[in-house]
């Protein structure tokens, strides 16, 4: 795990030197629902390298509840590697950690989406899929999104 943090570190601190791409920061919000009836909101966060590549943050919350859960709130955080094949597509990858209450867990999630860009603004619906636990969600929804 440390040689990962060294060599994560090392990406992230390079990432200037590679910088081509003319608003490198993302910002935004995401409103969505997912396969167990949640509706999660969230903040978004990209740093873009160049025209292809970019690594993020996302977190989501959402309320629980119902069969599998009780009452309450969870929160997830992933960090992903997002790559643009073409202008407005992103794929996106990476590992996070689901919260709830006193408990942790890990995630791995794979996703797509399309910024529909207006001069700074974005409009961009996701789909993403979050394998957990032996348990996959998918999660969609639509980021309101700043490029500065």
């Amino acid at each position: 795990m440390k040689n990962v943090a060294i060599v994560a570190f090392l990406f992230l601190m390079s990432m200037p030197a590679l910088a081509q791409h003319k608003e490198h920061h993302h910002v935004g919000i995401f409103l969505g629902g997912d396969s167990n009836d949640h509706s999660p909101i969230g903040l978004e966060y990209e740093y873009r390298a160049d025209s292809h590549f970019g690594v993020g943050i996302c977190t989501e919350f959402f309320e629980t509840g119902g069969a599998e859960h009780k009452a309450g709130t969870e929160g997830i955080i992933i960090g992903e590697i997002i790559y643009h094949p073409i202008a407005g597509l992103k794929l996106m990858a990476g590992p996070g950690v689901i919260i709830n209450d006193n408990e942790s867990e890990y995630v791995t999630r794979i996703g797509t989406g399309y910024d529909f860009h207006w001069h700074h603004l974005t409009i961009s619906p996701t789909l993403n899929m979050d394998f957990h636990n032996n348990k996959q969600d998918l999660v969609y929804g639509f980021g309101l999104g700043y490029a500065f």
